[in-house]
């Protein structure tokens, strides 16, 4: 517990000849031992062209410098 994910993101590839439509993202979030559900709204985005479907990113500066360990269960999109 305690580790920092500064990002969940869906989208947000700009770059390249097929950019995503939209991104969405929600961030920073401390985690904790517990199990936790999160969701990434996306009410209103264009998601008609989406090739980044999720990541998730996270900082040395305050997180071990050695690395974290976390588990992630049941990504899902639903409409």
């Amino acid at each position: 517990g305690g580790e920092v994910i500064n990002e969940f993101k869906v989208g947000g590839i700009v770059s390249g000849e097929y950019p995503d439509s939209d991104s969405a993202s929600i961030g920073p979030i401390r985690l904790t031992k517990d199990w936790k559900k999160y969701e990434i709204d996306l009410r209103g985005k264009d998601l008609s062209y989406i090739i980044g479907g999720f990541c998730w990113a996270t900082n040395i500066d305050v997180n071990d410098p050695h690395g974290i360990i976390f588990y992630l269960d049941e990504i899902k999109f639903e409409k």
